[in-house]
């Protein structure tokens, strides 16, 4: 009798087991993600961009606006910031309302971020993909490079990127207007977070018109949906933009120097990178970008697209198709506007994987929709699936084995760290009417909280020894030049500048030689140190 009850049990205990596997699945990877972020974040995970947003964020809370220092040496005081949008520098002040420096508090939003990142995928396409197939998305989109480097940096990638996450989650699951005023808010609030999640609202807006044109007895029903998301993004949307019109004359007021590459690199670059962020291999990318092969199997992907739609499409759940179209829309979408502003702007780096972050897992959602729901036997179906799973699984298994970013990314932050050692009691207490510089100038203006600006080594050139010649002038030395240049552009102020190795200055260009700190000193410089350690200036206000 034991026996025969405890048979009719098992088949009831193996049900919920398999029921439960993805709930597991998610908890595991929550563990992992908080291990990843505790083993892997260094004691300075922070990067150019933070210093604007913490300079930001401070001034908020000390003078009521949101300021930054000028980027390069100039007698301008602290000003609103065209380039970087104010609503992470209003959460990172709200933070500091209790206490916590806006530098912690990023830190604070990006593990928070990492930890609900694996719930709320999950959560938003258990629906539409089945809890499973929700759950090994969940693994790849986190196990990608770009989330394993990003979840260690107290930047606003990661919070962007679960503001996505949550505002097409709520789209596609709820219906209710009260949710999808929500969601606007949500969607808003990615935009005023990052200036790239003007790709959301747009696809959020192609994906209304979707509806609306495709089901025609829900009109009504939709363009109320719609008003709803709308109504929610304007909450978030017009104080900014109204921000914007008064500060800057512009609703969009984002400006830097004319782009030095073309479109078609561009494109080609992202493809790389986001060949890269979805498998794991960098060779793999370069293959995808840059060769005749990458473009016969982005002919053959395309034509397997066009077959899927062709014989599968019309098999699918509309909540499926829905969610197939509206994350390639914001994918498909997004690639567009970082390639037309990386070709319209000089961002001073190429696009990576930092600017495939925000749709990786909404492409992971497409394809994993698109694979499981292929049109064919049940048996096979699954075979293909789980094939296609187990090779990318394995791919990003080898990644993380030996993560390529995470190495560079602590080797970079090793010199900011050495340049604040070097440079911190010099550079970190200065008098009133002195100016500081570095070519490390970030690091001081997060650490030390003072308007450091900065020296791009990259920025100066020796002349050529005369008219035609190829060899540069050997009395020509680029820290000397640039330690001048910065000097020259301020008026009535005295100048402090800190040069270390990294960013621009390389091995063995420290000390520098006596002709070149002979000019310096003829150029009414003090030389507080010359080593291997740093050059140290100081110039009075002349």
């Amino acid at each position: 009798m034991f026996e025969a009850g405890n048979d009719a049990r098992q088949p009831g205990l193996r049900a919920r087991l398999k029921d439960q596997a993805p709930l597991w699945i998610i908890a595991v990877l929550c563990v992992l993600m908080a291990s990843h972020m505790r083993l892997h974040t260094t004691t300075f995970p922070y990067t150019p961009d933070s210093a604007s947003y913490f300079e930001q964020a401070r001034t908020l809370l000390t003078e009521g606006a949101a300021l930054e220092t000028p980027y390069a040496p100039s007698n301008e005081a602290r000003q609103p910031s065209r380039l970087f949008p104010v609503g992470y520098p209003v959460i990172l002040a709200s933070i500091g309302l209790t206490g916590i420096d806006p530098r912690d508090a990023a830190l604070l939003l990006t593990r928070s971020a990492g930890l609900l990142l694996p719930i709320l995928l999950f959560v938003s396409f258990r629906r539409p993909l089945g809890a499973r197939n929700a759950a090994l998305m969940a693994i790849l989109s986190l196990s990608s490079p770009s989330t394993l480097s990003y979840s260690t940096l107290a930047t606003s990638d990661l919070l962007s990127l679960l503001l996505a996450v949550a505002t097409i989650g709520i789209v596609l699951n709820k219906q209710s207007r009260s949710w999808l005023m929500l969601a606007g808010v949500l969607g808003g609030s990615a935009y005023a977070v990052r200036n790239a999640q003007l790709a959301l609202l747009a696809s959020i807006a192609f994906y209304y018109f979707f509806l609306w044109s495709t089901q025609t007895k829900r009109r009504r029903e939709i363009t109320l949906n719609a008003a709803a998301f709308l109504l929610g993004v304007s909450l978030i949307l017009l104080p900014v933009l109204i921000r914007n019109m008064t500060l800057f004359g512009a609703i969009n007021p984002y400006h830097m120097a004319p782009s030095t590459l073309s479109a078609i690199h561009n494109v080609r670059t992202f493809i790389q990178e986001m060949a890269y962020d979805l498998s794991g291999v960098r060779s793999l990318g370069i293959v995808f970008g840059w060769s005749t092969t990458g473009i016969a199997l982005m002919l053959l992907m395309a034509a397997g697209a066009a077959w899927f739609l062709k014989t599968s499409w019309s098999h699918l759940s509309t909540i499926r198709k829905n969610t197939i179209f509206l994350c390639t829309a914001y994918a498909a979408i997004g690639a567009s506007v970082v390639i037309a502003a990386r070709t319209r702007y000089e961002w001073g780096e190429m696009i990576n994987i930092r600017h495939t972050l925000q749709y990786t897992p909404f492409l992971w959602v497409a394809i994993i929709g698109g694979v499981s729901g292929i049109n064919t036997r049940p048996h096979a179906r699954a075979a293909i699936t789980t094939l296609f799973l187990f090779v990318m699984g394995v791919l990003h298994v080898t990644y993380i084995a030996a993560p390529r970013d995470l190495v560079l990314q602590k080797a970079r932050e090793q010199g900011a760290i050495a340049a604040l050692s070097n440079g911190k009691d010099f550079l970190c207490h200065t008098e009133a009417g002195t100016i500081t510089a570095s070519n490390w100038g970030y690091v001081f203006r997060i650490a030390c909280d003072t308007p450091t600006r900065n020296i791009e080594m990259d920025a100066f050139e020796c002349p050529a020894h005369s008219p035609g010649s190829t060899r540069l002038n050997p009395d020509c030395e680029m820290m000397t030049e640039a330690s001048i240049h910065a000097a020259n552009q301020l008026s009535g102020q005295s100048i402090k500048i800190g040069l270390f190795m990294g960013r621009g200055i390389d091995l063995g260009s420290l000390p520098l030689p006596e002709n070149h700190s002979t000019r310096l000193q003829q150029a009414a410089f003090n030389i507080n140190r010359n080593s291997t350690h740093g050059l140290l200036l100081s110039r009075q206000a002349r």
